[in-house]
């Protein structure tokens, strides 16, 4: 953090991306029916939180995000 009278700099690391490079190879739990739409919130849960390997998914950088508060 980089403070001063009128404002506050913080930098933080956030959680990468999900990149479907093939939505044919994501197993079935992972869409949500009609109409089928991919459940990115759980495909993400399962490939970041459970650590499982699911084909046709990898994982982006991470973002890095700069905050600017005024005082």
């Amino acid at each position: 953090n980089i403070s001063s009278p009128c404002l506050t700099l913080s930098i933080s690391k956030r959680k990468p991306d999900i990149l479907v490079t093939d939505e044919a190879l994501v197993p079935a739990r992972f869409f949500i029916p009609q109409p089928p739409k991919l459940d990115k919130a759980a495909l993400r849960e399962s490939v970041l939180t459970d650590g499982e390997v699911i084909d046709g998914v990898s994982l982006g950088n991470g973002k890095i995000s700069l905050n600017i508060r005024r005082k």
